[in-house]
């Protein structure tokens, strides 16, 4: 029996002859949610927030197996359904679908490209073992460069001083690279999700506005084309590795590319620049609009008005944007500006620049579309 818990507080009891997880019980719309057990003594404990990343619940591990009959007092942030039997269940949401490749605006697909444009940020053990527990890809790669470390051992400020007048180059690239083929296609999926600006020394990238020439479209940010410039550098150098599966297609046979592929680019603040530069870039390539898609979230301005101009009506791009979220304003004292269409989301308190965040705003505009 299906039944409609609303936002608020309510008391459950995990009737069940054997332990369970939160993941069994609830929907993926729990997440934004409190938590409390009730301990031995009638006392609640362990209060935490429940986050729904990468197709998983992020909680403590008292939560990861519920001994039987274990009283819970959640507040539920937005409404759930869950299915009411001698153990209550929910088969709505923590296992994602896979990444399809479907023109066009879709929420559920920014949720999973937003999980992973967080997932991006943590170690590349953590990714690895992730991306092999949660996801489905055929096949995964993850770099990373970050030259700017090494300025904060000495010298900070005269050196950040010297970026800002552009006398000196930071550059900052981590990048995941996911393959899968489509099925229903017949196509080989790439995604590429670039990470964005995590610790407060990478947005080095953005302090300075000076601008480069893009190919002649008009100029863009110097520190995003630095790293885009080093993205591009890798994949070739990577594609013509034959212990990896990344195809050189991509550069030596754009025909085949675009018969047999179709890509995904992804990022999260900085990392939504990247993609949308590297966007434009594989369009000069020859890669047709059909092929391309770019989802971004809480990304900055990227280049001037003839560069955007140039670009808007020859890419899919969408840009996701919490509605507090100051990061994608830029353009207001900049002379940088934005492409693509905007999604503008509401933001919820605390919810503001933050990955997490936007994870949180998109599952509310996921659940008002059931309303």
């Amino acid at each position: 029996m299906k039944r409609k818990l609303d936002a608020g507080t309510h008391l459950l009891a995990v009737p069940s002859n054997k332990p369970c997880c939160l993941a069994t019980l609830f929907p993926k719309e729990l997440s934004g949610s409190s938590i409390e057990i009730m301990d031995s003594d009638g006392n609640w404990s362990n209060k935490e927030t429940v986050k729904y990343l990468n197709n998983a619940f992020d909680v403590s591990d008292i939560y990861s197996y519920l001994p039987p009959f274990s009283t819970l007092r959640i507040v539920l942030k937005r409404p759930i359904i869950i299915d009411w039997h001698t153990q209550f269940t929910s088969n709505s949401g923590l296992t994602s679908p896979e990444l399809s490749f479907n023109m066009g605006f879709d929420f559920n697909k920014a949720l999973y490209l937003c999980q992973l444009s967080n997932l991006v940020y943590e170690s590349e053990p953590i990714i690895s073992t992730t991306i092999n527990s949660n996801y489905s890809f055929d096949d995964y790669y993850y770099y990373s460069k970050s030259s700017h470390k090494k300025l904060f051992k000495n010298n900070f400020t005269t050196q950040l001083l010297a970026f800002i007048r552009g006398k000196r180059s930071v550059i900052d690239l981590q990048f995941m690279y996911l393959q899968k083929k489509e099925e229903k296609s017949n196509k080989n999926l790439i995604t590429i999700v670039f990470q964005g600006s995590q610790e407060p020394q990478d947005w080095m990238t953005n302090l300075s506005f000076k601008d480069i020439s893009f190919l002649k479209r008009g100029n863009v940010h110097r520190g995003f084309y630095q790293a885009f410039r080093l993205f591009f550098q890798t994949l070739r150098k990577y594609s013509k590795d034959t212990s990896n599966n990344i195809p050189n297609s991509v550069f030596d046979n754009i025909d085949v590319f675009n018969q047999t592929s179709k890509i995904i680019l992804t990022g999260h603040s900085l990392g939504g620049a990247l993609a949308t530069l590297t966007s434009c870039y594989l369009v000069e390539l020859g890669i047709k609009r059909e092929n391309i898609e770019v989802y971004t979230f809480g990304a900055p301005p990227v280049g001037t008005i003839d560069y955007c101009n140039y670009y808007k009506d020859k890419l899919a791009v969408y840009r996701l944007v919490n509605s507090g979220d100051v990061v994608p304003k830029l353009d207001k004292i900049t002379n940088l500006f934005h492409f693509g269409n905007e999604v503008l989301l509401p933001s919820n308190e605390g919810e503001v620049h933050a990955c997490e965040g936007y994870i949180d705003n998109i599952i509310d505009q996921i659940e008002s579309q059931k309303a």
